[in-house]
């Protein structure tokens, strides 16, 4: 018996089925499309890995609100000197994605779309 029959003779893997992991209601977009695409792409995640997911989605959400914040005020604020500075929500929201991308990164490795979603970026003008 070869390798392929064997393959061929085992039975397929349940489909996935994201209702079956329930995310919090407070968490993003895009963070409930990480997590559930690393669920999908690992499924036997538990214990620290899960909890490590878990936290990269919550930073995630966390950009996500951070962006939104900046975008309030058009990604720029008054400084203590009345000049124009940078919001800091701008700086948050670039860390928090950074942190979760390396995390989500140790877990499971993304597609080039699903690292444009998690990042924020979208897909530029092809040369």
């Amino acid at each position: 018996m070869t390798t392929d029959d064997v393959l061929a003779t085992e039975p397929d893997a349940p489909a996935f089925n994201p209702d079956e992991w329930p995310t919090p209601d407070h968490w993003s977009d895009a963070a409930r499309d990480a997590f559930l695409s690393v669920i999908e792409q690992r499924p036997e995640l538990a214990g620290a890995e899960l909890a490590q997911l878990e936290q990269a989605a919550e930073l995630v959400t966390t950009a996500d609100l951070m962006m939104s914040v900046a975008a309030r005020t058009d990604y720029v604020l008054n400084g203590s000197q009345g000049q124009t500075v940078i919001s800091g929500a701008v700086t948050e929201s670039r860390l928090a994605r950074q942190a979760a991308g390396q995390m989500l990164a140790r877990l499971a490795p993304l597609s080039s779309s699903q690292l444009r979603k998690v990042s924020g970026l979208r897909q530029g003008k092809q040369l």
